[in-house]
């Protein structure tokens, strides 16, 4: 894993407009890249459903 950046709460306004106005791809690849630091890129999790659904509505 690479060494990850703080979490920042200073941002300025130029740095969010450029973050804003990156390519999508190019902002894609840069949050799959973070992701991949902290989490093992080959396991694959897995989730379901659960209704919580009590019967008392008729939808």
């Amino acid at each position: 894993m690479l060494d990850a950046a703080p979490i920042r709460n200073d941002w300025t306004r130029a740095e969010a407009e450029e973050i804003y106005n990156r390519p999508f791809m190019d902002l894609l690849f840069q949050a799959q890249s973070v992701h991949r630091q902290h989490y093992d890129p080959n396991q694959v999790q897995r989730s379901k459903l659960l209704s919580i659904k009590t019967g008392g509505c008729a939808e």
